[in-house]
């Protein structure tokens, strides 16, 4: 599976976005669908419907299994 990283303020422009065309962030396929989404942000007590909030993208690398391997290091 696919996967993308984006910051918080990038994951609620698409939402906005999203919310005025009339569409829901739908928990089973996420804000972006056939991607696993990350939201990078050091935010408590917050939620990104359909995505995973990590604290830093080491964290991706650590949680995705296609993130593995000497191309994708930081």
């Amino acid at each position: 599976m696919a996967f993308c990283v984006m910051g918080r303020k990038t994951y609620e422009d698409m939402a906005a976005v999203m919310k005025e065309a009339g569409k829901k962030i739908k928990k089973k396929t996420g804000i972006l669908p056939g991607r696993k989404c990350y939201v990078v942000s050091s935010a408590t007590n917050t939620t990104f419907e359909g995505a995973t909030q990590v604290h830093n993208i080491r964290r991706v690398l650590e949680l995705h299994p296609m993130a593995a391997g000497p191309k994708y290091t930081v």
